[in-house]
C-alpha cells in the first residue's frame, strides 16, 4: 500500500501539464502535453480498479437475485429504470477502463513516441469516462436499492452528482485560471 501511495506522490509530481505561455517576442506558443512513464503506471494502475470494482459490481448486482421459481438467478429490480442505467453504466465503465489497460499494457511495444504519447492520452481519456461512468453506477444502483426511503436515495443522488461539479472546479483551478470559474462560463477550458 505505501508503495502505491508513493508512487501516486511520485507520478502527480512528475507529470507534465499543458502549458500556454508567451515567448520573448509576445506570440503564444502552446507546450505538448508528455505523459511520464510514472504517470502512465499510476493511469494503468486506477484503470485496473476501475475494471475490478465495475467487474464486481456486474456480478453482484443491486438488491440480489431471484432465489426461487422460474426466473431463478434473475435481478430482482430489473424492471427499474434505475437498474438498467446501473447495468449502462457499469458495462460502459468496465469496457472503457479495461480497454484503457489494453492500451497501457501494448503501448510500450510502440517505438514511436508519438503514437506511444498518443495512445497514453486516449487511455487516459478512456479511464476519466469510465471514472464517470463508474460514479453514475454507484448513484444509480445506490438509489434503485434505496428507492423505498426516498430521502436518503434522493441525497445520495445529489451528493453523488455533486462529485462532477466538484471535478469541473477542481480541474478549472488547476489548469491555472487561479480560481474556479463560475458554471455560467462553459466547460471550455483554453
Amino acid at each position: 500500500m505505501q508503495d502505491q501511495i508513493r508512487l501516486l506522490k511520485s507520478a502527480r509530481s512528475k507529470q507534465s501539464q499543458r502549458l500556454d505561455q508567451k515567448s520573448k517576442n509576445g506570440q503564444e506558443k502552446t507546450q505538448r502535453v508528455v505523459l511520464t512513464k510514472e504517470a502512465k503506471e499510476t493511469h494503468l494502475l486506477v484503470a485496473t480498479l476501475i475494471a475490478t470494482v465495475s467487474f464486481a459490481a456486474g456480478i453482484t448486482v443491486p438488491g440480489g437475485t431471484i432465489q426461487d421459481g422460474e426466473n431463478k438467478g434473475s435481478p430482482v429490480l430489473v424492471q427499474s429504470s434505475f437498474f438498467k442505467a446501473f447495468m449502462v453504466s457499469n458495462t460502459i465503465s468496465m469496457v472503457l477502463a479495461a480497454t484503457a489497460v489494453s492500451i497501457y499494457l501494448f503501448t510500450p511495444v510502440t517505438r514511436n513516441k508519438r503514437k506511444e504519447n498518443a495512445f497514453s492520452k486516449t487511455a487516459l481519456v478512456f479511464t476519466l469516462i469510465a471514472l464517470a461512468a463508474m460514479i453514475i453506477a454507484f448513484i444509480t444502483g445506490t438509489y434503485v436499492v434505496l428507492e423505498s426511503s426516498r430521502v436518503i436515495a434522493v441525497a445520495i443522488f445529489l451528493i453523488g452528482l455533486s462529485s462532477f461539479m466538484l471535478a469541473y472546479y477542481v480541474v478549472a483551478f488547476w489548469h491555472g485560471y487561479g480560481k474556479p470559474l463560475p458554471p455560467t462560463c462553459g466547460i471550455y477550458l483554453k
